[in-house]
């Protein structure tokens, strides 16, 4: 600097005469340096912006895949749908005709049953007759009434039923306890034993049994009611005395 001084002292020449020509080049790299700057985060900001573009298409076409696989999978649901509704109808028009061939043998069946319990069989099938009757009731419906009446049947054929009940037998009717083996077998005896019968599905009506099934039928009933030990019986088998 008291170089330039003494230069300057000695030339006539200011200290602005000789920086002025040093100034502009240099203000001139400042404003190329700025531009060059900005240039850089111009550039780095439209890349960034085109990562980010670019990372919204994959994400795009990621969700479209998706959907569509989405998509077809469901296809293939209604599809699987469409086929199962087509499956039922057919098993409804297949139904509706077997209903009616079901309650056809129920009936005959209580028909020709051991008279047990007669009004509430009865009536259990009317009201499946009802259903199978009443437009408005679904065919699911109308199976599960099915259902209901085989299956209380089915029960009502196995184990044993000790009551108190009137018979009639020989035109005359006497109080007796009757013991029936499921829809094997209906025994009826009075209080001091001096009557002993069994049902005749054949005649439909009481029969009289002789005096040495006594015995063998007051020990049927006192094993149903769990007050004597099991044991075998000869007890008369079905449509005989034997």
């Amino acid at each position: 600097m008291l170089m330039t001084l003494l230069f300057c002292a000695s030339t006539s020449l200011s200290v602005d005469d000789l920086t002025q020509p040093l100034t502009a080049p240099i203000e001139r790299a400042s404003t190329l340096g700025k531009k060059a700057r900005l240039w850089q985060q111009e550039q780095a900001a439209q890349y960034s912006e085109q990562q980010q573009a670019l990372a919204q298409i994959y994400w795009t076409e990621f969700q479209i895949e998706k959907l569509q696989r989405q998509i077809a999978q469901q296809q293939r649901q209604i599809d699987a749908l469409n086929d199962d509704l087509a499956n039922i109808a057919a098993i409804a028009r297949q139904l509706e005709p077997s209903l009616e061939v079901w309650y056809a043998r129920l009936e005959q069946q209580i028909h020709d049953d051991l008279p047990f319990l007669t009004e509430e069989r009865q009536r259990r099938l009317a009201l499946f007759r009802q259903s199978l009757d009443n437009a408005d009731v679904s065919q699911a419906e109308r199976f599960r009434h099915l259902m209901e009446v085989i299956q209380i049947e089915v029960e009502q054929g196995y184990g044993t039923v000790v009551a108190q009940q009137r018979i009639v037998i020989d035109g005359q009717s006497r109080q007796v306890q009757s013991f029936r083996l499921g829809r094997l077998l209906w025994l009826a005896q009075t209080a001091d034993g001096s009557l002993n019968a069994y049902f005749d599905p054949a005649r439909a009506q009481w029969q009289p049994l002789d005096d040495r099934y006594r015995q063998a039928i007051r020990s049927a009933i006192a094993i149903s009611q769990n007050q004597q030990r099991a044991e075998l019986l000869p007890l008369p088998l079905p449509g005989g005395r034997s």
